[in-house]
């Protein structure tokens, strides 16, 4: 059906069953809403929309009523609404804005209650009490800041105000309401949801339209800020008076009157009867005051008339005389200003230090007489305090020469004087007695050199910290005592003494003294041998007096060439610059065609200040010693080709028998002797050649030992592989190990390492080792060479199972000509040169031999060899390279019987 508007200004809307079905273009206007917006909504739909709901509702209205509708931006408008039913299946409802109702015409100032940024305000409609208009000053207050305002737009006053809060405004509200008068409340407490307790100021104000209340407008204001400061100073006010008047010393208040406007219990002591006492001349007549000095003091001379004309007093004495007695007070005042900055009162708090002051007095006497028995000290007495800087000096200390007269007060840091210790170093600032002392030290006995350009104090120093009874440090003091006087009657006694013992020793040894200046070396002393040993090189001199050659110099007298005398002097100086004992020289020169070896001691004497004094020359003649030398060096030579020419004529007969036997022993396989006439022809042979090569072996290590004692036995090394060096040798020797029913075995836990070695030495070392343990090994044993990566070493062993060696004899088991057995039924033969031999063949490599053994359990020998490298180029000849290793074996195994 379609339905047709009638022409009306008035802005009205058509339902049918509750549902919009049209509206014309004047409720467009007044309402703010665009018609689709509106048609097809319910007319409770509508209600909201406008916001009309919690005032009327459209299907309650029989003919009229009038309320607030709200447009679509909030704004609040007063309208009539007119129910018209002349179509049953319609319903036309008519709204007509009341003319000048708008908030505008009512409150001109609305926009600018608004628009407060400071304060809250809420307009309200009189008649069913709703919210027309509110800014969001007035939201925060009662909500804080996540509360809109379109929230509350419309809504009644119960909505806003909840609870005791709610009931309390309502009330006023219907009193406003009744009444017609405005209401004003201050600092209204308010229990805020985020915030707490919360105060603001609250005005209600009815605004009359015709005569009657139209509107009432509601504006408050935060003081929470204000209430809570004042509350914080009256409550820090009554905190501030009960701690002024729970103070012991005084405190008093004097206004610019001189009148006083407070008094704590403290004052009372410093006010003679303060009940009494109502301005500040009132307190002069009861008592007499005095200054420092003793002056009595008049109402302009006190602190309180100091404070009021602008000064600032800190710890005045005032001396307080009553009837009483006799006060002391330490006072201290300061201004208390007004807004204006004009001295409004004096504060002045007062203290009583009467017994201080007797103590002090106490102590003044006591350092008084303290002072008189100090400066009449012989020894410099200083007191320190706990920085370790002086605060006190005797009249000794302050005498000295190192002070000036007006040097009293006395830091450590005198940038004049420089401080030293016994052995001649610097004192640094924070060893210096005072400061040891500071720290709790206590100094016994510390020597010390005080220096100020060419003066010297030499100082002994005790110091000791004093303590009080809680354990704190008061003081230092230090004793000081000039020992200059005393070190140099003990220096001169024992030069005395020494110089007597030293004559007389030096003059009943065959050795030449001589004493002498320095650095000029003039002869102040010489003893007779000296005189002796001088006519021995200096053929120019005939005195027989030594008193002739006092006062000459010695490096001339004693014929030192120029290298000579500038190498001695350069020496020594470098010597005294180190504050060192004794420098030594030779001297070779040939005198009359002999040759002369002379060694020279230079003996520095120092005195206290570790100054050379004198120069202390003992020559000792060492002609002879060298001479001797040399000589036992030539015989050691002879003696060594002695011996190799001995060698030399010991093996050729035995050549000469080795050929003889090998001739025999062909002419033996050739002939036809029976068969057990050969077999002994065979066994006389085998020994004969098993002696020679014993006879041999002998030779050889008689004629090492004899160059290892002489220093002419030489290794020749080379970089070798250690591992391939000792398996070859083992290998070697699996033959005469089988021939003894024995088996040997070597095992390395590297495959190669590379050392410098002589590998004939090592050779020469690892038979006769391997002999050992063949000779001392029943059959059916093992033998065991090992090799063992050390890193910086390698360890060769040779492990057996034999009958072992007793403890006693393995400390000497290396010396020369050792034996362990020494029975003519021993099952093995030896010289005891063989180990002997091997150890110093292992020192020449810079390795080490050990051995470590067990009766019946057997023994094992290591030998460790340092990992170091030759340059290749300088490797000496290898006379014995080419030597045949057979014929080694049968040397080194030829004293084990077969």
């Amino acid at each position: 059906m379609k339905h047709i508007m009638t022409k009306s200004v008035k802005p009205s809307i058509i339902s049918q069953n509750n549902i919009i079905c049209e509206v014309n273009n004047e409720f467009i206007q007044l309402s703010g809403y665009l018609k689709h917006e509106l048609i097809g909504k319910t007319l409770t739909e509508l209600s909201k929309m406008i916001r009309i709901s919690s005032q009327i509702c459209f299907e309650d209205i029989k003919k009229r009523a009038t309320c607030y509708m709200f447009t679509k931006e909030r704004e609040p408008r007063e309208v009539t609404i007119t129910f018209d039913d002349f179509n049953l299946n319609e319903k036309t409802y008519i709204i007509s804005e009341v003319i000048n109702s708008r908030l505008e015409d009512a409150l001109p100032v609305v926009n600018r209650l608004m628009s407060d940024n400071e304060n809250g305000t809420a307009i309200y409609s009189s008649n069913n009490v709703i919210i027309l208009n509110l800014n969001q000053n007035y939201l925060n207050l009662q909500y804080g800041r996540s509360i809109k305002i379109e929230d509350f737009i419309s809504r009644p006053i119960q909505d806003v105000y909840h609870e005791e809060n709610g009931r309390d405004f309502t009330l006023e509200l219907s009193k406003v309401l009744k009444d017609g008068k405005s209401i004003y409340k201050k600092e209204m407490k308010y229990q805020h949801s985020q915030r707490g307790d919360t105060y603001y100021n609250s005005s209600l104000i009815p605004v009359f339209k015709n005569g009657k209340i139209k509107l009432i407008v509601h504006s408050v204001s935060d003081v929470t800020e204000f209430v809570l400061n004042r509350i914080l100073v009256t409550k820090q006010r009554q905190e501030l008076n009960s701690i002024i008047q729970s103070m012991s010393d005084g405190l008093y208040l004097v206004d610019k009157d001189y009148k006083f406007t407070l008094l704590n219990r403290g004052s009372k002591e410093f006010l003679y009867e303060p009940d009494s006492i109502k301005t500040l001349k009132d307190a002069l007549k009861n008592a007499q005051y005095f200054d420092s000095d003793g002056k009595l003091l008049e109402i302009k001379d006190t602190v309180s008339y100091k404070v009021l004309n602008g000064e600032n007093i800190k710890n005045s004495r005032i001396k307080v005389k009553r009837p009483d007695g006799i006060f002391y007070f330490s006072v201290s005042g300061s201004s208390i200003y007004d807004e204006n900055g004009d001295i409004e009162k004096a504060i002045i708090c007062t203290r009583d230090i009467t017994e201080q002051e007797s103590r002090e007095e106490l102590i003044k006497v006591q350092n008084e007489k303290l002072k008189i028995i100090m400066d009449n000290m012989s020894d410099e007495l200083m007191i320190c305090d706990q920085n370790g800087h002086y605060t006190m000096l005797n009249k000794t200390f302050r005498k000295n020469a190192y002070l000036d007269n007006n040097e009293l007060s006395v830091s450590l840091d005198h940038n004049e004087v420089e401080h030293f210790d016994i052995e001649g170093k610097m004192i640094p600032l924070e060893d210096f007695p005072s400061k040891r002392v500071a720290k709790g030290e206590k100094i016994c006995g510390y020597r010390m050199d005080a220096k100020r350009g060419n003066v010297t104090i030499h100082k002994e120093v005790n110091g000791t910290p004093i303590y009080d009874s809680k354990g704190d440090f008061i003081a230092g003091i230090i004793i000081s005592r000039d020992i200059g006087d005393r070190l140099k009657s003990e220096e001169n006694l024992l030069k005395k003494v020494q110089g007597e013992l030293l004559t007389r020793t030096v003059e009943n040894l065959n050795l030449a003294y001589i004493t002498a200046s320095y650095p000029d070396f003039i002869i102040t002393y010489m003893n007779s041998q000296a005189l002796r040993n001088l006519k021995g090189i200096n053929d120019q001199v005939s005195t027989k007096n030594v008193s002739d050659i006092i006062g000459t110099s010695y490096l001339e007298y004693f014929m030192f060439n120029r290298d000579e005398i500038d190498k001695v002097k350069n020496s020594l100086n470098d010597l005294t610059d180190k504050k060192g004992n004794a420098y030594y020289f030779f001297r070779h020169f040939i005198f009359k065609g002999k040759d002369l070896f002379i060694k020279v001691m230079f003996q520095p004497m120092y005195d206290v200040n570790k100054d050379v004094y004198q120069i202390v020359i003992i020559s000792i003649d060492l002609t002879e010693q060298i001479v001797a030398k040399n000589e036992l060096e030539k015989a050691l030579i002879t003696q060594d080709e002695i011996f190799a020419n001995i060698s030399h004529e010991l093996k050729t007969p035995l050549n000469v028998i080795f050929t003889a036997n090998q001739l025999t022993e062909y002419n033996l396989k050739n002939s036809s002797l029976e068969d057990h006439e050969k077999s002994e022809m065979h066994r006389n042979i085998n020994l004969i050649k098993q002696n020679c090569y014993r006879f041999m072996k002998l030779i050889n290590n008689i004629v090492d030992l004899s160059k290892l004692d002489s220093g002419f036995f030489k290794i020749n090394l080379s970089n070798e592989n250690i591992v391939e060096v000792i398996e070859n040798i083992v290998e070697s020797v699996v033959e005469y190990t089988n021939e003894k029913g024995l088996q040997i075995l070597f095992d390395t836990d590297i495959e190669e390492k590379i050392l410098a070695c002589d590998p004939n030495k090592l050779e020469r070392i690892l038979l006769n080792l391997i002999s050992n343990a063949i000779k001392f090994s029943n059959p059916g044993s093992e033998i065991f060479v090992g090799i063992i990566d050390k890193g910086q070493s390698v360890e060769i062993s040779v492990k057996d199972t034999g009958v072992g060696i007793d403890e006693k004899h393995l400390s000497t088991i290396f010396e020369r000509f050792h034996q362990i057995d020494k029975t003519l039924a021993r099952n093995a033969e030896g010289s005891g040169i063989g180990l002997s031999l091997v150890k110093s063949i292992v020192d020449l490599h810079g390795g080490k031999i050990s051995v470590d053994s067990q009766v019946g359990k057997g023994s094992i020998f290591k030998v460790e060899l340092p990992v170091k490298l030759i340059d290749q180029t300088i490797l000496l000849e290898k006379s014995e390279q080419g030597r045949d290793r057979v014929e080694m074996i049968k040397i080194e195994f030829s004293d084990i019987y077969h």
